[in-house]
Parts: C-alpha cells; structure tokens; sequence
C-alpha cells in the first residue's frame, strides 16, 4: 500500500505538471481549422458522458493520492498522451496479474479524455511534448504499484476492468444513438484495444496534421503587378454605398446604397443610367445574372427581389428573411440564388419559381458574405460568428467549418488568376476580418496561409483574372496583394470625400470589370471610385520589393498567423 500511494504522489505531481504544459500549449494554438460536422453542442455533450462515465466506474479504485486531481487536470494529460494510448494499454494488460488497482481506470480516464480531445478535432497534435511527461507518469504508476499484494492487486484490476467494461458498452451504445462512430478504451478487452488503436491513429494524424500547419511556408517568388490609380470619382449618391455589381457584358454596373436606391452607372462614361425604388431600407446586395435580363437586390428590409431589366420593374419576390439580408450570390451554372442576412442562416433559392430549395443553417450569427463555384463546395459562407462554412449544394448540409479567424468574417472572394480554377492552378479562396486575411484552399478546407492586412475590420474584397486581390477596410484603407503569393505590392488610404466626416472612409464594397483592368469601390462617404492601372508603370521602374515580402512573411509566422 506504501507503494501504491508514493506511486499516486508521483502520478499527481506529473499529472498536474503535464497539464499545466497542455494548457499552455493549446492556449495560442487556437481551434482547430476543420472541426467535425457535428454540432458543438452535441459533442460536449458526448464528451461529459464519457468523462461521468468513466469516473463513476473509476472512482473506487482511484488510490487516495488521485482524489485531488480534479477532471480538467486529468483530462489534459489525458489529452496530451491521445498518441500514446495504445501503448498504454498494452502495458496495462501485460501487467494486469501485479499491476495494481492504479493502472487500469488512470488508462480508461486516459481513453475517455482521449475520444473527446480527438472529436474536437486535433487537440492532442499540440501537446507532444505533454505526452512524454504523460506517459512516463503512467508507466511508473503501472511500474511501482508492483510492490502491492498480487491477489489485492489482481482481484481489483479484474473488478476495474469489468465495471470499466460496462461503463465502455453504455457510452458505445448512446455514441451510436447520436450517429457518432467512436471507440473508447475498455481496460484489456479486444474490443477496447481496437478502439484505442483507431484512436491513436486519428491522433497522430490530428498531430501531422497540426505541425504541418505551423511549418513555416515556403516563399514563392511574387508575380509582378502594375499599381493601381484613381481614375474616377463618382458622387451624388444619397447614402453609404454597399454593394456593387458589373454587368456581364462589361457595359453597366449597379451600386445599391443607403438611400434604399439602385443606381445603374455606364461603365465607360460614369453616368447615371437609371435609378430603381422598391426597398425601404437599405440596399445591401446585389448580383446580376449572366444568363438572363435580370438582376436581384436584397437589403435590410427582409426583402430580395428579382428585377427585369428590359422592363425595369421588380417581378419577383422572395419570402422567407426572418430580418435584414446582408449578402447574395448567383450559382455561375444553374438557375440557383443564394441569400444571408442577419437570421444566421443562408437561403438557397429557386430563381424561376421561387421555392426554397434549402436553408443552410449552422452559423451563430448573420451571414455577411457569400461566394459560390461550380465544384463541391459550390457554397462557401462567412459569418460575424468568426467562422466561414463550406457546404454541399445538393445535399443542403455543411461539409466542414473552418474556424481560424477570431473575428467577424464580413468578406470571402474566390481565387483567381494563376491560383484559380479552371487555369491549371489551386482551387482557392480568401477570407477577410479583422485579424487579417486567410487564404484557403476551397475543396478540402485546407489553411494555405495568412497574409496580415488591415488595422481595421476588412469589408471588401476582389480579385481580377491577373491574381491581383484588392481588400478594402473600414479606416479607409486599401491593400493590393498578389493573390498567388499573399505579397502586398500596393497599399494606401483613400482620402473622404469634402463635406464627409473623416469616420465616413470606409470601403464597404468593390468589384473587378469582366476584363480585370477596372476596379470599382464604394465606401461609406457616399462616393463610387473607378481605378485603373498605372499604363506607364513597368517591372523596371516599379519592381517586385522581396525584402518587404520576406519581412511580411517573417511578421505573420512571428504572430502565429502562418
């Protein structure tokens, strides 16, 4: 018994050192860039009938020296030796004729805390140094507690392997009921073996998966790009301009604004073409179709509406905002429109007939951007909720949540250029917020890197043909970036419109012309602004600067961006 109690000294100093080092650990890495689809609260519910499980069952056979060891210690040592816990196991079973009563439910706590730390997603990859602490700490409890009676010993490892057995089939059973597939540790059973080998693979995997993550990433060479002008600015707008479209014939394009009004501009000239009145709230997005005569407006007054263009008037309705519509976005080869707002959730419509087909629902909080592609994911969402979501069209379900951005996500455009679809390249997208923008890759979800952006919340972004990505910020600033690479070439701020507050420089809104070589912003001074490239600018007299990109590089894998 003296034995087993210095052993359970022992195991609770390593079990607290090796918890404080897990947390410490996990802390900056922040959540996991591809969580399961499966909702939060279903998993943390999963998560504490395993831990209630396991505990009632262990808990007369923890040794007195365990007892002050609370669950979150031991599920973060747990969590940090998730690689090792096959191995664990087979010693356990290897020993069980003299192992003591320790082993066993300090190895079933260590399976339990493990299949929770795997279905969140890749937690036990940040650890690994943890887990050496973790396992050492396991061995000498199954080491030391040797000296105790073997009859005592044996009778109570037996006893802890059938309660924790029991316990193992309960939890299995209501996993299944909730569509869960996972397998837990259950003292030396088979069955209880091969669940912890499947779960040691997953979080090995989990662990490459994080470190290649944070491997630093190669620098690629910046594709050169001319710098952009001012060419025109547009006033005599009435309100905050919030969102733009350019026509796919690349003769008109149409701002909606705070004034509830649709302006159509002529794209060569800048004159007003034609101003459309049927939202009472202000106007907040807008798409045309490049197969029809038709364009479609949404706006805080819960409204999306289809108008003809050759007849100007609103023709259709659609139904079913709970409130404000931030965002919209056409599907480029069916009949299909997509709408979010502030009702958290993402309609899919029937363009001709104007059913609901689906409402994509997930997100805690307004959708405030949408973009859409041909290939699976053909809806791509971010949210104020700090996540973008990936989902499958034909199903009506999400395929994975990418959760590294810490702010409200008000801006996504897709890849394109050398990097895009469709020209032999990466099939790509770019997040905007706050802490930055992230560059995806689209199908798999996968975080490609981070490019450190705007001291302000990014509400536009664009990218023309030639990669060239244009971000704009509430403060009024405004980024030019090669898309391909994530170098920034251009940077500046737009100066307010005289008579606007120096508050009113945001840019809420921008968009490329069909040709890639006009880019049309409009921001909260109520002006629409025409750039162009600099024609006289050539690689000799404005060349690429590699020491300022290997500088931004260096900064954004110093913040843990990269």
């Amino acid at each position: 018994m003296a034995a087993t109690a210095a052993a359970s000294a022992a195991a609770e100093g390593s079990a607290r050192r090796a918890a404080k080092r897990a947390l410490e650990l996990f802390e900056p890495e922040g959540p996991s860039a591809l969580v399961p689809d499966l909702p939060a609260a279903q998993r943390l519910r999963i998560a504490s009938l395993m831990a209630d499980e396991f505990a009632h069952v262990a808990r007369p056979e923890v040794p007195p020296g365990m007892a002050s060891v609370s669950r979150t210690e031991l599920g973060a040592t747990s969590a940090a030796g998730g690689a090792t816990t096959t191995k664990l196991l087979q010693d356990a079973k290897a020993q069980s004729g003299g192992a003591g009563a320790a082993a066993l439910p300090a190895t079933a706590r260590a399976g339990a805390s493990s299949t929770a730390l795997v279905s969140l997603a890749g937690k036990a990859g940040a650890a690994s140094a943890a887990a050496q602490s973790s396992q050492s700490a396991v061995r000498g409890v199954a080491s030391r507690s040797g000296a105790a009676p073997a009859g005592q010993a044996g009778s109570a490892a037996r006893s802890g392997a059938r309660g924790a057995a029991d316990a193992v089939e309960e939890v299995v059973a209501a996993l299944e009921d909730d569509g869960a597939a996972a397998g837990v540790a259950a003292g030396g059973s088979q069955q209880g073996m091969r669940h912890a080998a499947a779960l040691a693979e997953a979080a090995q995997s989990s662990s490459r998966v994080s470190a290649a993550r944070r491997r630093p990433r190669q620098l690629v060479a910046p594709s050169w790009h001319a710098p952009w002008k001012l060419q025109r600015v547009i006033s005599g707008l009435g309100g905050w301009v919030r969102c733009v479209a350019v026509d796919p014939s690349n003769e008109f394009f149409v701002t909606g604004s705070a004034d509830r009004n649709v302006t159509v501009w002529d794209l060569a000239t800048g004159e007003r073409k034609l101003t459309l009145t049927g939202h009472i709230s202000t106007v907040r997005g807008a798409v045309l179709s490049p197969r029809h005569p038709y364009l479609f407006t949404a706006g805080e007054d819960k409204k999306v509406l289809c108008w003809d263009l050759e007849h100007n008037k609103v023709i259709r309705h659609y139904h079913g905002h709970l409130s404000g519509v931030y965002s919209l976005a056409m599907h480029p080869t069916l009949d299909v429109l997509m709408s979010g707002g502030r009702d958290a959730v993402c309609r899919v419509w029937d363009m001709r007939t104007r059913s609901e087909v689906h409402v994509l629902s997930g997100h805690t909080n307004a959708v405030a951007s949408i973009i859409t592609q041909p290939t699976d994911p053909q809806v791509i969402t971010g949210s104020m909720d700090s996540t973008v979501r990936l989902w499958d069209l034909a199903a009506g379900k999400s395929m994975g949540v990418l959760t590294h951005h810490q702010r409200a996500v008000r801006a996504l455009a897709r890849g394109s250029g050398p990097g895009a679809a469709g020209s032999g390249g990466e099939h790509s997208f770019v997040s905007g917020a706050a802490d930055g923008l992230r560059k995806w890759h689209a199908s798999s979800g996968q975080f490609l890197f981070s490019m450190r952006a705007h001291e302000a919340m990014v509400h536009s972004l664009a990218c023309n043909s030639d990669g060239v990505l244009f971000s704009g910020a509430d403060d009024g600033g405004y980024r030019m970036w090669d898309v391909a690479t994530g170098h920034c070439f251009q940077a500046g701020k737009a100066a307010v419109q005289p008579g606007s507050l120096d508050s009113e420089a945001a840019i809420y809104c921008a968009a490329f012309d069909m040709t890639g070589t006009r880019l049309i912003t409009g921001g909260a001074d109520k002006t629409v602004r025409v750039w162009r490239e600099d024609p006289s600018a050539t690689p000799e007299s404005h060349p690429v600067d590699l020491d300022a990109y290997r500088a931004e590089v260096r900064r954004a894998e110093e913040a843990g961006a990269v």
